[in-house]
């Protein structure tokens, strides 16, 4: 066992994923030289045909089932650091030998040499794979896993893009231009990849290694090496990630070595175009991993896996509508194909390592990772195998669905389509703890929130300056940014105050309960200014969890947090709080804390409950106006027809214009008919036009002429026109026995007529006239209506607003007559 260690701090730790990062560039410079377009070209170039480019494509694979044997020495020996450089040296460096073949081997033996030592060095990279998987996920924080290996991945993207390009350009001399000799061009690359490899070795030997966590002793023997391998297979939830690990590498690499070998035989591209299209796609994973990183901290691996897996589904269709006849067309495709690619095998890649790492025990880590590596190595190894069978079985195969030819090879890649969906199928027994998200919630966050919200967390969370993170916060406020919640829930404790203040305002606005246990610790630190905001923020989202602490704060707090608190309690509706507004309405002092009582009194009517109604009713004779008009408008807002007699009582004797049109409002809204004299009483003592129109609008209300009255009540004179004649149309209609004449023209010309002269008190006789028939029930309202009319017509005078309300009493009386009914 490895000498115990001790603890990394924070700067070695630091220290140590700037190595890391360093490392993957290096190694991937050493992948990017020996495999993919390079590793396929010269393997055709020493004549490979489509069964050994299969089983080229499958040796990488199917050497991590060495994994399984290395993991169990990892797990003994404890040390992982001196054992991941020295295999990782020894695989990386055996390209020097490779690249001599063609110079010390007779050509008929070249190929069988290089698979020979290709399959060492896939076998050698392999056997440290759980080793230096355990040590990177022992010195990663889990909570910035996605960002930093997005971060690591961006860089190593970055490195294919800059090494494919000249790479390929630099090949292409020898075979399209003849510069040098293609065994020249194949030694360069690889000897500048085994310089990587031996830079990247140094890296590992620097790059420190933290405790291993500590786990019970491994006994000897094979009945322990059999419980140890039988751990990750008995682990139901890790199970479900195995068969979803087999299948994704079974329709991964069941096409894989062939896309290339299509493209340069087929389509006849050449080096130099495939690497420009794999920087495309190294581009796109560029750009997109900060954000994959950032969504899976954000929501989970899983729905951003089931994304990325969706995605990549589709990819091998869009091969099958290539065709060297269509050189332009195909071009665009398989630049889309890249484009795409980039983007979702980035999410694959990252979200599926990161849940293997947040999927396995700390104990054992090694043998689940060496479980998953031999799951994958044996699915992914035979898979490109039988793809190549089946290539060569189908080779002079050609149909053509619905009239676009297909040949053997695209034949295969529409297979894989459904291979890969497959593998989409089976995500559903992946398991993920502490994730909630959905793949259809994220995409619905990522989807409203735009590219330029995306930038501004980006800010909140790095802003160089007070104003940058403020105008960042303001920014998500506006847009309403849902998926920016976790960052604003952290920039409550920033040090400005101006930044709290807009990321409070920002989480109100956005209305998301996720805030609203944070928004609740807020509210007892008074020190933080932003106490009232918050108050608000949670009124805004509108959760009763939140219920007592505001009750807590309205109890004691200065008055402009009360207010707060009244409001929001207003905005959750929860009936638990009603206790505690009745309390404090009823124990407020005069001339004083009447703003607090008037949002506590209207918290009242918004949470609805009756059991307020005679505090409400109390209040309706307060000295404060505001007090009576809030009271007034809760009642309405309550709707409980109990207290229309108080209300009528207060209308009779009220003068203040403001108060009068809020009591009027509440009759209406309690359904108060009888009211009708004293809402009419009260409009012709009142001044205020606006409140002449609130009175008549209740009036409306009460004759049951809601939906059409008021309209009318706000309309323009043209349109008021157009009302009027279509009122006196309509009563002529419905009036029985018809009014004046055998058809009812005469009648309705002369009232119209009296209307264009102005003469409403001669329009009120005719509605008067016409109007005499027995009041049926429910229509008393009206029928009082058209009589105060018809009376003021005559003694003062109508204005045009109350003149449509005598139009719309006798439509009502006409249309409701007991004969009708």
């Amino acid at each position: 066992m490895a000498a115990e260690r001790a603890e990394l701090n924070r700067l070695e730790v630091l220290r140590a994923l700037r190595i890391s990062n360093w490392e993957a560039v290096l190694a991937t410079v050493h992948a990017t030289l020996t495999g993919g377009v390079f590793q396929t070209g010269f393997a055709l170039w020493l004549g490979a045909n489509n069964v050994w480019m299969g089983v080229l494509g499958a040796i990488p694979t199917s050497a991590g089932l060495v994994q399984l044997v290395s993991s169990y020495f990892v797990e003994r020996r404890g040390e992982r650091r001196l054992f991941t450089a020295f295999f990782s040296v020894i695989g990386r460096t055996l390209w020097l030998p490779i690249l001599l073949l063609p110079w010390i081997l007779p050509a008929e033996a070249r190929f069988t040499a290089f698979v020979a030592l290709f399959l060492l060095s896939s076998i050698l990279l392999s056997i440290p794979g759980p080793a230096f998987t355990s040590w990177m996920s022992d010195l990663v924080p889990p909570d910035h896993r996605g960002r930093y290996f997005g971060r690591r991945n961006m860089l190593a993207g970055i490195t294919t893009m800059l090494v494919s390009l000249p790479a390929g350009w630099f090949l292409d001399m020898a075979v399209k231009r003849h510069l040098f000799s293609e065994q020249v061009g194949f030694a360069a690359l690889f000897v500048a990849a085994a310089v990587c490899g031996l830079a990247a070795f140094v890296c590992l030997l620097r790059q420190a290694e933290p405790p291993k966590p500590k786990a019970e002793p491994m006994a000897g023997g094979l009945r322990a090496a059999i419980a140890f391998y039988r751990a990750p297979f008995l682990d139901k939830s890790f199970r479900g990630f195995l068969v979803f690990g087999a299948l994704l590498a079974a329709a991964q690499f069941f096409a894989a070595p062939f896309f290339t070998v299509y493209a340069l035989q087929d389509l006849s591209l050449n080096y130099a175009t495939l690497q420009i299209l794999g920087a495309i796609s190294s581009l796109t994973a560029l750009a997109s991993l900060p954000l994959w990183g950032y969504l899976s901290d954000k929501f989970g691996n899983r729905p951003l896996l089931t994304i990325g897996v969706a995605g990549i589904s589709l990819l091998p269709l869009g091969w099958v509508f290539t065709n060297s006849n269509y050189p332009t067309a195909t071009l665009v495709v398989i630049f889309f194909i890249n484009v795409l690619g980039g983007t979702f095998w980035a999410g694959v890649g990252l979200t599926q390592f990161n849940l293997l790492i947040a999927g396995t025990p700390n104990e054992r880590k090694s043998v689940y990772i060496g479980a998953m590596a031999g799951v994958i190595g044996l699915a992914g190894g035979l898979s490109p195998i039988l793809g190549g069978l089946v290539v060569s079985a189908i080779k002079d195969v050609h149909v053509a669905p619905l009239g676009w030819p297909m040949g053997a090879y695209q034949i295969v890649f529409a297979f894989n389509c459904l291979m890969r969906f497959a593998a989409l199928f089976s995500l559903r027994w992946v398991g993920e703890r502490g994730s909630v998200s959905t793949a259809r919630e994220v995409l619905t966050q990522v989807g409203a929130a735009r590219v330029g919200g995306f930038m501004q967390v980006r800010k909140l969370q790095r802003g160089s300056s007070e104003t940058e993170r403020t105008e960042a916060a303001r920014a998500l406020s506006t847009a309403k940014t849902a998926m920016a919640v976790e960052e604003l829930t952290a920039a409550l404790d920033d040090p400005s105050l101006h930044v709290r203040e807009e990321a409070v305002i920002a989480l109100g606005e956005i209305g998301d309960p996720r805030a609203v246990d944070a928004l609740i610790a807020h509210l007892a630190d008074h020190a933080s200014g932003i106490v009232a905001d918050t108050a608000e923020a949670l009124g805004r989202i509108g959760d009763s969890r939140a219920t007592p602490a505001l009750v807590g704060l309205l109890r004691n707090a200065e008055r402009r947090e009360q207010v707060a608190a009244a409001r929001a309690l207003g905005r959750i509706r929860d009936p638990q709080a009603l206790a505690a507004l009745m309390s404090e309405v009823a124990q407020r002092e005069p001339h004083r804390d009447s703003d607090v009582a008037d949002w506590c009194v209207s918290a009242m009517g918004s949470i609805g409950h009756p059991a307020a109604v005679q505090v409400l009713v109390d209040c309706l004779g307060d000295e404060s106006r505001s007090l009576r008009m809030a009271a007034a408008r809760a009642i309405g807002d309550i709707g409980d027809s109990s207290a229309a007699e108080a209300l009528i009582s207060r209308l009779d004797s009220e003068q203040d214009p403001a108060v009068v049109s809020h009591l009027a409002v509440a009759l209406a809204m309690v359904g108060a008919a009888h009211a009708m004299p004293a809402l009419l009483g009260a409009l012709e003592r009142t001044d205020s036009p606006i409140a002449c129109k609130q009175i008549l609008n209740a009036a409306g209300s009460l004759m049951g002429e809601a939906s059409e009255f008021y309209p009318a009540l706000g309309a323009d004179e043209f349109a008021r026109d157009e009302a009027v004649q279509r009122l006196v149309e309509e009563i002529t209609r419905l009036a029985d026995p018809p009014p004046n004449s055998e058809t009812g023209k005469g009648w309705a010309e002369s009232t119209l007529g009296l209307y264009l002269e102005g003469d409403y008190a001669g329009v009120m006789k005719n509605l008067v006239a016409v109007a005499q028939n027995e009041v049926s029930p429910g229509g008393e309202a009206a029928a009082t209506a058209l009589k105060w009319a018809g009376e003021k017509a005559e003694r003062s005078g109508l204005d045009s607003h109350e003149l449509l309300l005598g139009l719309f009493a006798a439509r009502r009386l006409a249309s409701s007559t007991p004969e009708q009914e």
